[in-house]
């Protein structure tokens, strides 16, 4: 084992792999234990070191709870290291060697690690999304609760938590968002297009007015929602429905 890899210090091994080894470490220049990875897999492979870079790059731009952190990337006597944050705790490994996930268990793991790669894609490719899932398991934005959203702009992503109740919607029970099959799920559009109000319009209205600020048509998600609600009041969303369905009707016939 190393005495130290550039400016840090080896404290002790923490695996190895086929790309390389990872040791915990400690940046003597800003004073912070961080987990090293060596990448001597790559030493001879100009084209996989270019890739390693371009991809390094990548995910060092984006900030989010479930994607460890980059601080550096670099060389030392040829051989390529990524500093990271080192995360303390139990490998899941180590956990499923004491027997299998419980769902309630598996589903915010799987949540969470899907979150975080959603949010690296869209970064990575300089897209200005909003991804989100509601805390009541929902795939979209929630009235029965906060919401986490994570936002990307300009290549990083942002995380933050929405609750409805700071844009002046009412908090909804579990029950008043729950569809059905498609006869009753289209009867639900159509009360809600026709104006209706109630927890089911609500959250049409919050979905609706992040998509509108997400594509640049409102300045914020309020403006997005004032908007979503004038396009139901005025009768506009039910006559584009009614539109869609022409359409559909003569493409199928």
């Amino acid at each position: 084992m190393p005495a130290r890899i550039g400016h840090y210090a080896i404290a002790r091994k923490l695996g190895e792999g086929g790309m390389g080894v990872v040791y915990a470490a400690r940046d003597e220049r800003l004073e912070r234990t961080v987990a090293l990875k060596t990448m001597s897999s790559l030493a001879n492979d100009e084209t996989a070191r270019k890739r390693f870079w371009r991809e390094a790059r990548a995910a060092a731009s984006v900030n989010h709870p479930n994607v460890c952190q980059l601080y550096e990337i670099g060389e030392d006597g040829g051989e390529l290291f990524i500093a990271m944050e080192l995360l303390e705790g139990e490998a899941l490994a180590e956990r499923l060697r004491r027997g299998p996930l419980s769902v309630s268990e598996t589903v915010p793991i799987g949540l969470g690690v899907l979150a975080a790669l959603v949010a690296a894609v869209l970064a990575r490719r300089g897209v200005r999304a909003k991804a989100f899932r509601g805390q009541d398991g929902l795939d979209e934005l929630t009235t029965t609760g906060p919401s986490i959203v994570y936002e990307t702009l300009d290549g990083s992503v942002k995380e933050h938590v929405l609750d409805p109740a700071g844009l002046g919607l009412s908090r909804a029970a579990g029950d008043d968002l729950r569809g059905g099959d498609a006869e009753t799920n289209a009867q639900i559009a159509r009360k809600v297009l026709e104006g209706a109000p109630g927890p089911q319009r609500d959250v049409v209205v919050l979905n609706a007015g992040a998509a509108l600020e997400v594509a640049g048509r409102a300045a914020s998600l309020e403006e997005g929602l004032l908007l979503a609600a004038e396009s139901i009041d005025s009768g506009e969303a039910a006559r584009s429905l009614e539109r869609w369905i022409e359409v559909s009707e003569r493409v199928a016939g």
